[in-house]
């Protein structure tokens, strides 16, 4: 299995980013919060895609896909908050207690060792081993079909919850499974981040670059991808 889809080509692979509809579903009634955050200093960006606004479910992928492109060319950092926000949502950005439901179950596998550059090909493979070993045990209890996806510089593992109610017991949950995931399968190398538990949490948009410090030939800057 590849970890380095040719991070540096200098089109976007469109097939890529338009696969994020298999890890977000959506709806007629959905409201969509896109984050964009430079690492260069730019100011971040906000914007919310109320289905309500658009003709067709289609036409709100296309706009949501191509303001998504517009500001990752731009060298920023692009992301999506990954459980459903409430119909009548009317802010600039959503919180905890915008969200309906719980939807996806995130694990985020990184390096152990912070860094202003982007991940090294064997950095990325600790990752990946990782991330089958978490997916792996996962299984054995009864939960499976996860969306594993390059996040550019780690990996990302996605679980479905059903659209679990977005309660204190259930925050509780995603925190307990988090926390014992890491105390499992965090490593000298990569660690399972425990601060990804909240219901607003915003994630990587797969097709999108992820842009961290100064790249170079051993430590490119890569295109995130559901692999």
């Amino acid at each position: 299995m590849s970890t380095t889809p040719d991070p540096n080509r200098s089109g976007y692979d469109m097939l890529e980013i338009e696969r994020m509809w298999e890890i977000f579903t959506i709806d007629k009634n959905c409201v969509l919060e896109l984050r964009a955050i430079s690492p260069f200093g730019r100011p971040p960006v906000c914007k919310i895609f109320k289905a309500s606004e658009y003709a067709s479910l289609d036409e709100l992928k296309k706009a949501f896909v191509q303001e998504a492109l517009r500001l990752n060319q731009q060298k920023r950092n692009v992301y999506i908050v990954m459980n459903p926000i409430r119909s009548d949502f009317s802010g600039d950005s959503a919180c905890d207690a915008d969200i309906t439901c719980r939807r996806l179950l995130l694990v985020d596998i990184d390096r152990r060792k912070k860094a202003n550059c982007p991940a090294s090909e064997a950095e990325l493979g600790i990752a990946l081993t990782t991330a089958i070993h978490v997916r792996d045990y996962l299984a054995t209890l009864g939960i499976v079909e996860p969306i594993l996806v390059m996040s550019g510089n780690g990996y990302h593992i996605y679980f479905r919850l059903d659209d679990l109610p977005n309660t204190d017991e259930i925050t509780r949950f995603v925190v307990g499974i988090l926390r014992t995931l890491a105390t499992m399968f965090d490593n000298d190398f990569v660690q399972i981040d425990t601060k990804v538990s909240n219901a607003s949490r915003f994630t990587k948009v797969p097709g999108t670059i992820a842009y961290k410090g100064i790249a170079s030939d051993e430590r490119p800057y890569r295109q995130a991808v559901i692999v």
